[in-house]
């Protein structure tokens, strides 16, 4: 699934706020009831193939997004989740495709009508974008202000939020959640080395020392490691 485009009414700092991601078509919501369908004159078709050597993996596209700080990526981000999630609060218009067909998914008390301005015979079905099979994971090595406001949502089945900002939101103190994720880091060297032969791509160590200058706590730290029987 590739999403094209997406307009939402208002969502935090943005109103009226739509952007085309990428793909062969550009989209453009007059803010009333009709979307207007160009064709992409700067669209490359596989662009990414010839730089890709797994067989295994076909239609990649990367979209990036933009902007100054506080010109609202987060913003649009956070509005994606929620759409996964099936949790938004604004109208909204979002086109998307898969398995090469398009669709559109949108939520307010009119008509969308459909204005095709391309070559092509555009088709553009309706589907509710929600789909519970499909697995969303969000990252962001980002640690910033947002931190603060400590609402991030819980992990479920069909979404993971591993951001550096949801991490730190669910332990009391930072040292907490520095300690956590020394521990991840050695089990998924151990759990997962020989799995994904690790070793082929880089040298692992084939031992840790671990030190701490706060002697009060280290026994119990140590303690930690020392009751899981993933470490040998």
């Amino acid at each position: 699934m590739q999403i094209l485009f997406i307009w939402f009414q208002k969502y935090k700092g943005l109103e009226n706020f739509q952007t085309n991601i990428g793909g062969k078509y550009h989209f453009y919501y007059d803010n009333k009831d009709t979307l207007t369908v160009k064709d992409n004159d700067i669209y490359i078709n596989d662009f990414f193939k010839n730089s890709i050597k797994n067989d295994k993996i076909d239609n990649l596209n990367i979209s990036a997004i933009v902007g100054e700080n506080g010109s609202g990526k987060s913003t649009i981000l956070d509005f994606f989740a929620q759409l996964m999630l099936d949790e938004n609060a604004s109208d909204y218009i979002i086109i998307y495709s898969k398995y090469g067909k398009l669709y559109k998914d949108f939520r307010f008390s009119h008509t969308l009508y459909i204005e095709n301005q391309s070559k092509d015979n555009v088709k553009i079905a309706t589907k509710n974008f929600y789909d519970s099979s499909h697995i969303t994971i969000f990252f962001s090595n980002v640690f910033d202000v947002r931190y603060l406001n400590n609402n991030f949502s819980k992990d479920t089945e069909e979404f993971i939020n591993i951001s550096t900002n949801a991490l730190l939101s669910r332990h009391e103190k930072v040292t907490d959640f520095m300690y956590e994720e020394l521990k991840r880091q050695i089990f998924f060297v151990n759990n997962y080395n020989k799995r994904f032969n690790i070793n082929q791509i880089i040298e692992l160590p084939t031992k840790i020392k671990i030190e701490n200058i706060d002697d009060k706590e280290f026994d119990a730290i140590l303690n930690k490691f020392l009751n899981h029987d993933e470490i040998p």
